[in-house]
């Protein structure tokens, strides 16, 4: 074997040995790599694991803690309600179930003095809902909602930016174009005469023409910013007609519907009230809600005879004038007839 051949072979050799080793080298890694990956997701599950264990425990915790109370509460309400019998065998405590049975007594009666208002109750909400699907009908609104305009406010163009670009036209299209034709034309006049002249004449001639250039440009953007603020104020007072005639249309709407409904409200459910329970000198209205909202102040303080209020029959009547439309003052007409006014 000749000496390049031994020379090729070994570094053929060396090369398999070299990608070899190199392609261990690259397994060892990414073995590597995916042990770490695995150690990093088994960390993320152990702390993903105590954080749910912390909030499974503060959770037991707040529930004990809702239960202690709950518990501690009815304990409490159950010794005072047995505080609460046990005063009810004293003097005291027997004029109050004294009290009590005469306060239920009254709102019983009045239950039955206001049955026959709350079984025609379903009349007049009914007549109601006529009413205002009428008063709907008769002063609807506007088709359209009109909102209400914004002045477009239109600035004043500054001079600035025009004699900036002037002068940039001026210095880097019209001055070099002009600085050529003059110096042609001095060297056709005067042949080996210098180009300054020429230079400085287009220089002036350049700025003359770029100075009343802007000022024509000037001139030409401010007139047109004042033909688009006239038509802005036009297009600005006719939408505020458009909307000052929506409001009246609105507010017209809504006064015929008030007028109609004589005041009452637009919605069906909001049924006027017709009659009324009332005591005189803002004495105690004995009815079923209120002794049960006293009888848990009692259960509290313990009332004396002297400081319990004092009971009257309680005043039911039919209201003579009621807000509302012209279907529900005719049930209410036909209910005064039917039902005369009892105290």
């Amino acid at each position: 074997m000749s000496l390049g051949s031994k020379i090729r072979t070994g570094a053929m050799v060396a090369g398999a040995v070299s990608a070899h080793n190199m392609s261990k080298a690259q397994q060892q890694q990414a073995i590597a790599q995916q042990q770490q990956a695995e150690a990093q997701r088994m960390q993320a599950q152990h702390l993903a694991r105590s954080a749910s264990a912390a909030e499974r425990q503060a959770l037991i915790a707040a529930q004990v803690a809702e239960d202690q109370r709950r518990i501690a509460e009815q304990a409490a309400e159950q010794a005072r309600r047995a505080q609460f019998a046990q005063w009810r065998q004293t003097p005291d405590g027997r004029a109050y179930e004294q009290w009590k049975q005469q306060a239920n007594e009254l709102a019983d009666d009045i239950l039955v003095r206001i049955r026959p208002a709350a079984n025609f109750q379903p009349k007049v909400a009914a007549a109601h809902a006529h009413d205002v699907q009428q008063a709907l009908r008769a002063h609807p609104d506007p088709v359209e909602r009109v909102p209400q305009p914004r002045e477009r406010v239109i600035a004043t163009p500054g001079v600035k930016p025009v004699f900036i670009g002037a002068a940039a036209v001026g210095l880097f299209l019209l001055w070099p174009l002009l600085s050529s034709v003059f110096n042609a034309l001095i060297g056709m006049l005067a042949p080996g005469g210098s180009g300054g002249p020429g230079t400085l004449a287009a220089l002036v001639v350049s700025a003359v023409i770029c100075f009343f250039g802007a000022k024509w440009t000037q001139k030409a953007r401010l007139a047109k910013a004042d033909r688009d603020r006239e038509a802005a104020a036009t297009q600005y007072e006719a939408a505020v007609g458009r909307w000052r005639d929506w409001q009246l249309a609105d507010w017209a709407a809504k006064a015929g519907r008030v007028d109609y409904l004589g005041g009452a409200s637009e919605v069906p459910a909001n049924v006027p009230e017709w009659w009324e329970v009332s005591v005189t000198d803002g004495g105690f209205l004995a009815v079923h809600e209120e002794i049960e909202a006293y009888e848990a102040r009692a259960m509290r303080e313990f009332p004396s005879p002297n400081s319990l209020p004092h009971l009257q029959r309680p005043t039911f009547k039919v209201l003579d004038s009621v807000p509302a439309g012209p279907e529900v003052q005719k049930a209410l007409g036909w209910y005064r007839s039917q039902n005369p006014t009892t105290n």
